[in-house]
């Protein structure tokens, strides 16, 4: 189990040291999207990057109607939410 463990630390080590690792993982707030935003309910593939930012933007002030999406996209600055839409999208 320790062998098994000190690989993983290893490898994870390894990983940062390339940017691997932080490129496989969500920025900050990022999986909160998964409730709503999965495969099988409110599907953001049809939106770009930038879409999904200027929707967070507009939530966020209020000039966009919502139920909760106003809420969340509160919690998020605009550096994060680049970082959120980027991510979704693959970039």
């Amino acid at each position: 189990m320790l062998a098994v463990c000190a690989r993983v630390i290893a490898l994870a080590a390894t990983l940062a040291g390339t940017g691997a690792l932080a490129d496989s993982l969500p920025p900050a707030g990022a999986t909160s999207c998964s409730g709503c935003h999965s495969a099988q309910m409110l599907s953001l593939d049809a939106l770009s990057a930038s879409e999904i930012v200027r929707a967070l933007e507009e939530f966020r002030s209020g000039t966009r109607d919502a139920t909760l999406m106003d809420r969340i996209a509160s919690g998020f600055t605009e550096p994060e939410s680049v970082a959120i839409a980027a991510w979704l999208k693959g970039e």
